[in-house]
């Protein structure tokens, strides 16, 4: 009990210190404003005084916050960031001490955004970011994207301030900035873009040979596929050529194959032959089937011109197989396949994803690692520039 008289008695002698002119620069400090902040954890017992200094923190923080000239200075630091953090569930959403947490960072998250987007706040962000120091223009862009929300703020902050910039070359080095770069773009395309996740919007296509053409279980006319491992598969040779334009050529066109039995087919594997045939005969292999065939069997699909087994297979991979795990392969071979297939939605998905931060920036370790960071980078800020671009019309 004394503890919490002796917070409410500091608080009070602050509220007289907030009141003077000029503003006292040591109340606009990160670290006491965060010792503010941090004494609500003192007040969880549910009654109405803690009830009652929860509300007088708020204000406490936002009266120091409501002169602009805290604002640069403490956009110039980490304290936004994590201001931001505390409104983020650690235990669970039934835990006292986090809900308080988040209600007061989420206030004053809310503050610094009206003051930021004020007439005088936006003016000086925009002057610090054009004329400012490269050593704080850094945390400063990061601050900038936690906190403004207005979307034609933000567009000339970032495009003609030059802020996406700023943040987009922390990301191609080997600045230890790095990953606060990842988090502070990642908040930049979920919260402030509204990127959507692609597995949510995938549409869910239906491939299948019902109503259609099924092939023979006893067919009379049958083709062996030999492979290049030595592997032979054989395929009904009528439906083959009823589903695909090039096996129709291959298999009754001109060439000296459509009179063979045993045709050759080089640089393919037997896995994804046998994944493709399954796929055509409706059997659901391709839920069991891992990435690496999906993905070679979308390539053989777009060699043999199935535009629809290759539009259903690509589709399925996106809704269900694109996680931060598979993401760094998905990339990898939409670019060296050269079909670019997937290339945007794995970087959307890297970027909006809702997945722990460690996980995030694991991915991302793992995507840079692949030897593609020009190209990523450019997907990256392709991306972001075509949302940003849209806050014109």
């Amino acid at each position: 009990m004394l503890e919490k008289r002796l917070i409410l008695a500091i608080r009070e002698l602050i509220n007289s210190y907030v009141k003077l002119k000029p503003p006292v620069s040591q109340l606009g400090s990160e670290d006491f404003l965060l010792a503010i902040i941090n004494a609500t954890e003192f007040f969880v017992d549910g009654k109405t005084l803690s009830k009652f200094i929860l509300h007088r923190t708020i204000n406490t923080v936002a009266l120091i916050l409501h002169s602009p000239v805290y604002l640069l200075p403490l956009m110039k630091t980490p304290f936004i960031e994590k201001i931001s953090k505390l409104t983020e569930y650690i235990h669970s959403v039934n835990c006292e001490i986090c809900y308080r947490f988040n209600f007061v960072a989420n206030e004053v998250l809310k503050k610094l955004t009206e003051i930021a987007e004020s007439a005088v706040g936006k003016g000086n962000l925009a002057h610090e970011l054009l004329r400012g120091s490269d050593e704080f223009r850094t945390q400063l862009v990061l601050s900038i994207i936690y906190v403004v929300e207005n979307k034609s703020i933000l567009f000339k902050l970032l495009l003609n301030c030059g802020g996406l910039n700023t943040i987009m070359s922390i990301l191609r080095g080997d600045s230890i900035c790095k990953n606060q770069s990842i988090k502070g773009i990642c908040i930049l395309a979920c919260k402030r873009l509204k990127i959507k996740n692609p597995k949510a919007v995938a549409i869910k296509l239906g491939f299948g040979v019902k109503d259609q053409m099924k092939p023979s279980e006893n067919p009379v006319n049958v083709v062996t596929f030999k492979l290049d491992d030595g592997m032979c598969i054989k395929a009904d040779r009528d439906y083959l050529t009823n589903k695909s334009d090039y096996f129709n050529r291959l298999l009754t066109g001109h060439f000296k194959e459509s009179s063979e039995d045993e045709i050759h087919l080089h640089d393919v594997k037997s896995q994804t032959l046998n994944c493709l045939l399954q796929i055509l005969t409706d059997k659901d292999i391709w839920h069991k089937a891992d990435i690496d065939t999906l993905l070679d069997v979308i390539l053989l699909s777009d060699g043999y011109l199935m535009n629809d087994l290759s539009c259903f297979v690509t589709n399925f991979v996106e809704k269900h197989r694109i996680n931060c795990m598979t993401v760094p392969t998905i990339y990898r071979w939409s670019l060296e396949s050269g079909l670019n297939l997937l290339r945007v939605e794995s970087v959307a998905y890297a970027l909006v994803a809702h997945i722990p931060d460690v996980s995030r920036f694991k991915m991302f370790d793992s995507l840079f690692a692949l030897g593609y960071s020009d190209e990523l980078t450019d997907d990256i800020e392709k991306l972001l520039l075509r949302y940003l671009n849209s806050f014109q019309n």
